[in-house]
């Protein structure tokens, strides 16, 4: 996938992880490639699912839907701002070239480049061990 600084808004970003026929939630590891990335991770409690697909959070709960109707970068910055505070189980991480994160199965995030930048992903080989 080919990102640039135009990012995604947050109705569109926010995602777990799944893989194969069934949809499995799965581990995955974001490579640093080339230029920095955004990451914002929740635990897998912090928002309600949303049913029809278990990939997608619920748009409509308490924390999510006033993000919705904000311009990105506002939606951006509150969900930085959600992510870490103290009651709450979440974390913003700069990812940079050479660098890896892991996000274990479950985990909400979402990744917004900072700069131009090529992004490679897919579900980890390690999810069923």
């Amino acid at each position: 996938t080919l990102c640039g600084r135009e990012g995604v808004h947050i109705v569109n970003a926010l995602h777990r992880d799944v893989s194969g026929p069934d949809k499995t939630l799965c581990d995955t590891c974001l490579c640093g490639v080339l230029g920095r990335k955004r990451v914002i991770i929740f635990a897998p409690d912090e928002f309600p699912t949303d049913f029809s697909f278990a990939r997608r959070p619920d748009l409509t709960s308490d924390r999510l839907r006033p993000l919705a109707g904000l311009p990105e970068d506002e939606a951006w910055r509150r969900l930085e701002e959600l992510a870490s505070r103290d009651d709450v189980g979440g974390a913003v991480f700069d990812l940079k070239p050479g660098r890896f994160l892991f996000i274990p199965h479950g985990w909400w995030h979402a990744v917004q480049p900072v700069d131009d930048f090529t992004f490679i992903t897919g579900p980890s080989r390690l999810s069923g061990v």
